[in-house]
């Protein structure tokens, strides 16, 4: 019995120490990667239709100017701004988007913005211990967050009042198909469409479900 107690303990000491040194490679690897990184272009895709989602839930927001879509184009904005981001989280990136497509109207908003970037250039240890925790929000589903700001979530797309008639269909059909056959080949018109429904349904609840917890991921990196 003994020899088994000590052999059990010995090895969840063991799992706990390769949890704890594999806990500081990753920690350390997160680091030279933030080094590597800092004031470096990024290479990564631009995912510009979730990078924007942001932005065109603030449209509203009369506080700040908007960049019409023609100066857009004129200087070319999807590039400079592929130029100019380095941020080191997905709702950064929204957030500098946004910024950047809404400038301010005032100094004191600006000067206070400006000295918030200088304190974390000059301070080694501040930027880096901030980064190492908007890192955790660098995923694609973060993006998602910016939908829960949204008036209407979930809009009734102009569509749904035609899939009436592909459910009233399906009975129909049916009772068709028992004088002839041949009637029950239209089903597959309802059935693909129905498909389509469900699967466009699916993707949209997707978004919006996963998009709780990276807000929960976030409240927590700004609570620390």
């Amino acid at each position: 019995v003994i020899f088994w107690l000590i052999l059990t303990f010995g090895t969840l000491a063991l799992i706990l120490a390769l949890l704890v040194a594999w806990k500081r490679e990753r920690e350390r690897n997160i680091e030279d990667k933030i080094r590597a990184s800092w004031g470096h272009r990024k290479t990564d895709r631009f995912p510009f239709d979730r990078i924007e989602k942001f932005a065109e839930v603030m449209i509203k927001d009369k506080r700040f100017h908007q960049l019409s879509q023609q100066t857009m184009n004129d200087i070319d904005f999807h590039d400079l701004f592929s130029f100019i981001d380095r941020t080191s989280s997905s709702v950064g990136q929204q957030y500098l988007f946004h910024r950047l497509m809404h400038p301010a109207g005032d100094d004191a908003s600006l000067k206070k913005l400006n000295a918030t970037a200088e304190l974390v250039s000059s301070n080694v240890g501040i930027r880096e211990k901030v980064q190492k925790q908007l890192v955790r929000l660098n995923s694609t589903a973060a993006y998602a967050i910016a939908t829960l700001i949204e008036e209407r979530a979930f809009r009734k797309p102009k569509w749904l009042k035609f899939l009436s008639f592909s459910l009233i269909s399906v009975p129909v059909l049916l009772v068709l198909a028992i004088e002839n056959p041949v009637f029950l080949l239209f089903l597959i018109v309802p059935f693909a469409l129905n498909n389509l429904v469900h699967f466009w349904n699916r993707e949209v609840s997707h978004v919006f479900t996963g998009s709780f917890p990276q807000l929960s991921l976030l409240i927590d990196v700004c609570e620390k």
